[in-house]
């Protein structure tokens, strides 16, 4: 059994035997929304779940967030570039000294309250790495000649040197838990990410690229491309990538701090004209070093002069919401110039790279996308609609939460274990195992002045009539989705043709009201309603243009949704939209994530009852029955 840990920020577990078995986003239960850090307690009531102890643990892989300490409690000790006998066989040569820097970090005072909650006193420096002994490339645009020479010597390595190659992305050590000493390896940040994405790749031969707000201050870092195939996850280049950490700063600099929320307010402004002139200065920075942080604050400072000096506000679209004060015309302004930057940056960049790839070798034509910034889904869009001979393939827990899988798959393909990936079928990507306590007692609900209500008919019956009668509901059911995007399971749905039920919702989960709202339709009606390719949505990663003006409720003020399309193994929505479609009712509906403002997704019934009473909706939707609030008859 390997048990996999990522202490950083979106701190989760994981569980490996042959395959993944188990896994936990941490914030579903501690309900500290990102959680950094974690206890011993939350280790041992994850293998509890399995009916495990920690001493079924054979092999503890670890990760963090770049060059953040590892935040846990007082019987946690990690002790790295320590290599324990069960592990020197793989490390005949492992060289103590050359290893790189360690990180202190523990992410400012949002977090120091995570800590302070979870009686979390003690870190332990995560490390970054300085060098690499292999060879990689380090630029986007290397010479033609000299990539293609690369890349054939790449795909044609022997299995010898490819493990020596990825035993470059682990530091060894032991960690104990309470009394228990356990094997260890740290694993690089993006080398997780990228084994994340292999674990759930459709085609075992494929790319991965990953980003997110980590700097370049060393090798992959700040995220890289690699390739993937039997043998595991293979680096190809260093892409030195800093466009996470601008669209962070220009988030604060918004006032909205939250970065997905930036992709929303770009659309209310058109980007400057001489905007392409920073782009081109990036572009040229990139190439020339590592140690980069002065220039791109300079990058990020350029940005916010040439949208104080000329704003293109869509007045129109503006004028349709009430923004915050602390919203202003420059910090619009300043989102859109932003979105403009990273999304043509990351296009013409990594698009034409891996283009360049899957010239040279076609089986490589899927392309993962993963780590933070693979939420932002205008890009994902716009790469997918320019190069249309790679398939796109964002995944659902791109963000840190997703890492811990990661570790866990490194370790067995590098380390010869057995492995059988998951390859992301019946959408097992976006529900992993996790078993799911959904007892609750008359007293749980009564708390929050419920009650039950009586339906005779089927629950998609129900969903439709009430959707149709415009009343907003909460769904839980099953196990939860992973990552930020509700995929019906803890989702609160409405009929997506009112714009006065969207601001609705939008208030009484504490959302601006400038923000869009999603929609779910069936995967045979996309088209009717959206433009673009229905099996890309499954997962909301892609923003698609609306076809028409019937559905206000989900229509961003750029005329665009980030759908959900989904099949018939979604019984309850599917059946519902199919019900409303055979009564002349458009057959889309909005779909939002169940949780109040701050507060990561419900994940127990208990949650759900909490949630639904504060935000006072209509109905909670459940697999052991259907909640409303006393006062309603």
């Amino acid at each position: 059994m390997i048990l996999s840990i990522n202490f950083g920020h979106d701190a989760s577990l994981a569980l490996f035997d042959k395959k993944l078995v188990q896994f936990e986003e941490l914030e579903r239960k501690s309900r500290l929304k990102h959680q950094l850090g974690v206890t011993s307690y939350e280790i041992e009531r994850f293998l509890k779940n399995q009916d495990l102890k920690l001493e079924n643990i054979s092999l503890v892989t670890i990760c963090s967030t770049q060059l953040w300490a590892m935040p846990h409690t007082n019987d946690i000790e990690i002790h790295l570039n320590n290599l324990p006998k069960k592990l020197e066989k793989y490390f005949p040569d492992y060289n103590y000294t050359r290893r790189g820097f360690s990180g202190i970090n523990i992410g400012g005072s949002y977090y120091k309250n995570h800590l302070k909650k979870l009686n979390i006193t003690k870190g332990t420096p995560s490390y970054a790495f300085k060098e690499l002994n292999f060879k990689y490339i380090r630029d986007l645009n290397p010479p033609e000649k000299d990539f293609i020479k690369y890349f054939n010597n790449l795909i044609s390595l022997d299995l010898g040197t490819i493990k020596k190659n990825q035993l470059e992305f682990f530091i060894p050590g032991i960690i104990k838990i309470k009394n228990f000493s356990f094997p260890t390896l740290y694993v690089e940040h993006h080398f997780c990410h990228a084994n994340y994405a292999l674990y759930y790749s459709p085609n075992i031969n494929s790319l991965v690229c990953t980003h997110d707000g980590g700097l370049p201050q060393a090798p992959f870092n700040s995220g890289g491309v690699y390739l993937t195939n039997k043998y595991g996850v293979l680096p190809i280049v260093d892409h030195r990538m800093f466009l996470g950490y601008i669209y962070d700063k220009i988030a604060d600099f918004t006032n909205v701090h939250e970065p997905g929320k930036l992709m929303g307010l770009a659309s209310y402004a058109i980007p400057n004209r001489d905007i392409k002139n920073i782009l081109n200065k990036i572009i040229i920075e990139m190439k020339e070093s590592l140690q980069i942080n002065e220039a791109l604050d300079n990058f990020v400072s350029d940005i916010i002069e040439i949208s104080l000096k000329e704003k293109n506000i869509i007045k129109d679209l503006k004028n349709k919401f009430i923004f915050s004060e602390k919203i202003t015309d420059e910090g619009i302004q300043a989102a859109a110039n932003a979105q403009f930057i990273v999304e043509n940056f990351f296009i013409n960049n990594i698009g034409a790279f891996v283009s360049k790839i899957e010239g040279l070798e076609k089986s490589f034509n899927t392309l993962n996308l993963t780590g933070g910034f693979a939420l932002n889904c205008p890009t994902n869009s716009a790469l997918s609609k320019k190069y249309k001979n790679l398939f796109i393939n964002p995944l659902p827990a791109c963000g840190d939460s997703g890492i811990s899988i990661g570790a866990g798959v490194a370790a067995m393909f590098a380390f010869d274990h057995e492995i059988e990936r998951d390859k992301n079928k019946n959408l097992s990507a976006a529900f992993p195992p996790l078993k799911i306590d959904t007892k609750f007692s008359n007293e749980d609900y009564e708390i929050f002045d419920l009650t039950k209500y009586e339906y005779n008919g089927k629950i998609e019956e129900f969903l439709a009539e009430m959707l149709i009668k415009e009343k907003i509901l909460c769904l839980f059911r099953g196990r939860s989705e992973v990552g930020p995007r509700a995929l019906g399971r803890r989702s609160i749905i409405a009929i997506a043709t009112s714009e006065k039920i969207r601001d609705k919702i939008n208030k009484a989960k504490g959302r601006e009201l400038w923000r869009p709202l999603a929609p779910i339709c069936r995967m045979e009606d996309y088209n009717d309603h959206f433009d673009g390719d229905a099996l890309n949505s499954q997962f909301m990663l892609f923003t698609n243009k609306v076809k028409n003006s019937v559905l206000q409720g989900v229509t961003h003020v750029d005329n665009t949704a980030r759908v959900q399309s989904i099949t018939e193994q979604d019984f309850w929505i599917y059946n519902c939209l199919s019900i409303m479609k055979i009564k002349k009712e458009v057959p889309v509906i909005i779909n939002t994530s169940f949780n109040c403002a701050g507060e990561p997704i419900v994940e127990s019934i208990q949650d759900a009852f909490r949630s639904f009473s504060k935000m006072n909706f209509d109905y909670l939707v459940t697999d052991n029955g259907i909640f409303t609030k006393r006062s309603v008859k």
